[in-house]
């Protein structure tokens, strides 16, 4: 249990709750935080929040902020230190980068993968260059991690071949997803429609531009809304579906940090203790019942499950590029 104590007045800010962490980190690297992963997982987990706890935490935010502006000057030099000496990069330096980066060319159609069904198995999952089909989805695992730098799909016929479907305008949605490490899930990188006539190109992000790229060993495509007339397989979508990939070690992660919490409930609380005594404006001339609570709950929102995610990329300036995800 955690609580914040303002003016002898004690607060719960955290229930009593069980906590499980597990860090992985590489004594090679020079900075503490750099190739560190941790894993923490939390059981059901009370949150209470009020104007009190606000007011404290604002006072411990502030209270750091001087403690690190006074260190902050000989942190500063030793920052600027590191980095004039990350600067200095030499010719083979760069040549084993460019040596480090592959494009790949219609993965799924080159003939490197080995096609499996799941129909036995529902929880069978893909090892590396495997598709495993199943009722909706088809999921292929590289065996590194990349990013998909270009995705067609070319016409499918899905109709029924009958008079009825003439004039029909029934459309097949799709999800393209990829397995989040941090999440433990796919999560949906792109939504399209197939088409029985046109050819269709994913705008997908540039594949350097690691805010809005994705990279990961596993992809998905998920056969998410079909009409009663539709008449369409994941195995049929092989043939039509053109996706080139890229890998790189810049799209690896320097340190990730991932949190499952069983079930979230946050409590909102009203506090009356030092401020919201007095009334203003047109309630000026009215007074608070004096039995009316001090602490008040108002609200309560509970997530459950809920998972949390960080990925943090080494920039080439001395700061950092973080991605975080959500999902409940």
């Amino acid at each position: 249990a955690v609580s914040l104590t303002m003016n002898e007045i004690k607060h719960s800010l955290f229930d009593p709750f069980n906590l499980v962490v597990s860090v992985r980190k590489s004594m090679c690297s020079g900075h503490i935080l750099s190739n560190c992963f941790v894993k923490v997982k939390v059981s059901q987990c009370y949150l209470h929040i009020g104007p009190n706890h606000i007011y404290v935490m604002e006072t411990i935010k502030n209270n750091l902020k001087e403690l690190i502006s006074e260190i902050a000057p000989s942190a500063q030099h030793d920052e600027e230190t590191s980095f004039n000496q990350l600067e200095v990069v030499t010719d083979n330096e760069m040549e084993n980068e460019d040596n480090s980066e592959q494009h790949y060319q219609d993965d799924l159609r080159a003939g490197a993968f080995q096609f499996l069904d799941s129909v036995a198995d529902k929880d069978l999952e893909p090892a590396p260059y495997q598709v495993v089909f199943n009722n909706t989805t088809l999921t292929w695992r590289y065996p590194q991690s990349r990013t998909l730098s270009k995705v067609v799909i070319f016409p499918v016929p899905f109709m029924e071949a009958s008079e009825f479907s003439v004039d029909n305008n029934e459309k097949v949605e799709c999800e393209l997803l990829f397995w989040s490490e941090t999440l433990q899930s796919f999560v949906v990188y792109q939504n399209f429609q197939l088409s029985e006539s046109n050819v269709i190109h994913l705008d997908l992000p540039m594949i350097r531009d690691r805010k809005a790229c994705s990279s990961s060993h596993s992809w998905q495509v998920r056969l998410n809304k079909l009409a009663d007339q539709v008449f369409i397989t994941p195995q049929a979508l092989i043939s039509v579906l053109k996706v080139d990939s890229y890998s790189s070690p810049k799209l690896l992660p320097d340190s990730q940090i991932s949190a499952s919490i069983s079930s979230l409930k946050i409590v909102f609380h009203n506090h009356l203790h030092h401020a919201g005594k007095k009334l203003t404006n047109e309630f000026e001339d009215l007074a608070l019942d004096s039995h009316f609570p001090l602490d008040q709950i108002v609200f309560k929102v509970c997530f459950s499950p809920l998972s949390l995610g960080a990925s943090i990329w080494p920039e080439e300036k001395p700061s950092q590029l973080m991605q975080c995800s959500m999902k409940t």
